[in-house]
């Protein structure tokens, strides 16, 4: 309501107060100025509802913008080994204690087995016999005494004995069980004392000088992450960020979630960093050709997510979108919008489809 139609409806409120004032008694008069009034307002609340609404707008343009996906991740050891037991014994030696350090070569555990106790001293006395009938042939052979053959064939027996002593040997030498590389023990599946069968588990090794972070990704999101993309680690547990590469992208998407298994390496300061931390992993991205717009000017109704948008001759009207994603300028349109189309950003309360409004960049 501008201020003429104001001055307008107060002057003839004045007037009629005045018209009461002198005429109390007629009635007729004050009829036709309680007419006029209203026939005034109605008219400037009719010319008010025709007024357009002044709502503000922008443009939209397709850029460069920078995405930025965060997910949930876990650090985990780079390398994990469970140790086995190769042959049934009693354990005579526990050197492994939960939560110490060892090195690659230490010894963990040191395994008795009479078998193969016997087994090496058979083959030890085999091979004593046969490198003795070997000394003794050779002392004859030049003479004629034992044949080319016969040679050939103590020879053989020899080779064999000394193969079978040294499969012996081996043996008992893997009863004493190492450290496959250095870690930290995390479990301890036996006791000293105890007997253990063939392929029993003995400890579990962590690396965790060198560990990696793993997150999902939905499979919508899959491709905008190569290998080689940097990623930023905020971990909570230690009030820190630190930096990862993605080096493994996985291939098989999980039935539940239909989500990837990405792995980061080569993560900065990871000494710090200790098994089973929860993290959140960010990467950004830069997509060239992208609309975007506040994320407040989306809306929602039951067929999807929508913009007021406005037309040439400044009408507006309903525009159904596909969001691609999010970036810091907003949320990034993938579909419904293109170069030159104006959205409205404020006053979208106010409108509804076909209404004429007066649109402010």
């Amino acid at each position: 309501m501008n201020d003429v139609m104001k001055r307008r409806i107060i002057t003839a409120a004045i007037a009629a107060a005045a018209v009461v004032a002198v005429c109390g008694s007629c009635s007729e008069e004050r009829a036709k100025v309680k007419a006029k009034i209203e026939q005034d307002v109605a008219a400037l609340h009719k010319q008010k509802q025709n007024e357009p609404v002044p709502v503000k707008v922008i443009t939209v343009s397709k850029s460069e913008v920078t995405t930025d996906a965060n997910y949930v991740g876990r650090v985990e050891p780079s390398k994990s080994a469970v140790i086995l037991n190769q042959f049934p014994g009693t354990i005579v030696e526990l050197y492994a204690v939960k939560g110490r350090k060892v090195t690659k070569g230490t010894a963990i555990a040191k395994i008795s087995s009479e078998t193969l106790q016997s087994a090496y001293d058979i083959a030890k006395a085999a091979l004593d016999q046969a490198e003795d009938g070997m000394a003794r042939a050779e002392k004859v052979y030049g003479n004629g005494s034992v044949t080319e053959v016969q040679m050939v064939e103590i020879r053989t027996k020899l080779e064999q004995a000394r193969a079978a002593e040294r499969s012996a040997a081996q043996a008992l030498e893997d009863c004493v069980i190492k450290a496959p590389f250095s870690g930290v023990v995390n479990e301890v599946y036996c006791q000293k004392g105890e007997q253990v069968s063939a392929a029993a588990p003995m400890v579990q090794i962590l690396d965790v000088e060198s560990v990696e972070v793993h997150f999902s990704v939905p499979e919508a999101e899959y491709a905008a992450i190569p290998v080689g993309t940097t990623a930023s680690i905020e971990v909570p547990a230690l009030k820190k960020v630190v930096s990862g590469t993605v080096a493994v992208k996985g291939i098989s998407a999980s039935p539940l979630s239909h989500a990837y298994d990405f792995t980061l390496k080569n993560i900065s300061d990871s000494y710090s960093l200790m098994p089973g931390m929860v993290c959140k992993v960010r990467v950004q991205s830069d997509s060239e050709g992208a609309v975007t717009i506040p994320a407040s000017a989306v809306m929602t109704d039951m067929n999807g997510r929508y913009v007021w948008s406005v037309d040439a001759d400044d009408r507006v009207c309903k525009t159904y979108l596909a969001i691609g994603g999010y970036a810091g300028q907003g949320v990034i349109v993938s579909e419904g919008l293109q170069d030159g189309d104006r959205v409205i950003v404020e006053g979208s309360r106010k409108v509804s489809t076909g209404m004429k409004v007066k649109a402010e960049e």
